[in-house]
């Protein structure tokens, strides 16, 4: 997995990996940050290796050109910051710490993290916990790929 990157470039592999008709499993090593941490909740199953750590945020923007044009952007930002949440809070809801909540109460938990600490980072066992990812490799009964993929 990657430290971040694009929002356009990032949505357009978030898409890909969506709309596939194949089984599709990331194994994030080092670290999900960002728009690293938005594209592998498109997968099927989602593998964190147990140095891995996971980060969210409200993502950078910035504006040039006019003011019309500063606008336009920050409308845009923030449509993205909600479809960011949408797409967290869909896979959230299975996480264990979430689990019975309903989805506006898991946006605003996500929203309220993300305020306290602008880089909210997560160990791979907290990333599985909140439902950011399915499973750490190495837990009991986890130890290899294959394992985890004769689980599903």
């Amino acid at each position: 997995m990657n430290e971040g990157g694009d929002w356009f470039a990032g949505m357009a592999i978030y898409d890909a990996i969506a709309s596939s008709e194949s089984h599709v499993t990331v194994v994030c090593h080092g670290a999900a940050m960002s728009m690293g941490s938005i594209i592998p909740q498109a997968a099927d199953l989602r593998i964190m290796m147990p140095n891995s750590v996971f980060m969210i945020h409200a993502g950078d923007g910035g504006v040039v050109g006019t003011f019309k044009q500063g606008i336009s952007w920050a409308e845009f930002n923030r449509q993205s910051y909600k479809n960011m949440l949408n797409i967290y809070v869909e896979k959230c809801k299975h996480g264990i710490r979430f689990k019975g909540k309903t989805e506006s109460a898991i946006k605003k938990e996500l929203e309220k993290q993300m305020d306290k600490k602008e880089d909210w980072i997560l160990t791979s066992k907290e990333a599985v916990e909140y439902g950011f990812a399915d499973v750490v490799l190495g837990q009991e009964g986890y130890e290899t790929i294959n394992k985890i993929l004769n689980k599903i």
